[in-house]
């Protein structure tokens, strides 16, 4: 599960309080940093209104254990190769799609726990480079960031 710090306001203390009513707010703490991405495994923060005799009788949340998986398209000569379709594949669900942004940048996030394949299709005017594959294997761990590049030629280039 991603890691997260929990304080209850007016408290100051991590962790749930003794007494159950107050506000809750939960951040996700980035995990690592590449790319220009910040990794959280959250879109955003969560915040709970606990009241009075409902405290301990709350269901914990359930949250299915995920990770991320981010990387980057790279020409040979350096460069990012900007709007590069990306296919994960994996056996939990139907195939996620993304596009690399204008620096090369792709993001998948909460991707089940679990063993995918990701697919780059070259854009047009590129080309997988030598001895580059269009699909690799990734595992996908709870709370982590996995990380796959690839690189792609410029047609008509060395």
């Amino acid at each position: 599960m991603p890691r997260y710090l929990t304080e209850f306001i007016g408290t100051g203390r991590p962790g749930p309080p003794e007494i159950a009513t107050g506000i809750v707010a939960m951040t996700a703490i980035p995990r690592r940093v590449r790319h220009g991405l910040i990794g959280t495994g959250l879109a955003g923060a969560l915040t709970l209104l606990v009241t009075p005799g409902c405290g301990s009788d709350l269901p914990p949340l359930d949250v299915e254990p995920s990770g991320e998986l981010a990387g980057a398209v790279i020409a040979t000569d350096g460069g990012r190769v900007p709007t590069t379709r990306l296919t994960l594949e994996g056996e939990s669900g139907a195939p996620r799609v993304a596009r690399t942004d204008a620096g090369g940048i792709y993001f998948f996030s909460s991707v089940p726990v679990g063993d995918w394949t990701i697919t780059v299709e070259p854009p047009l005017a590129f080309e997988l480079a030598a001895e580059e594959s269009a699909s690799k294997p990734v595992s996908i761990a709870d709370g982590e960031v996995a990380e796959v590049d690839f690189r792609l030629r410029a047609l008509g280039r060395q």
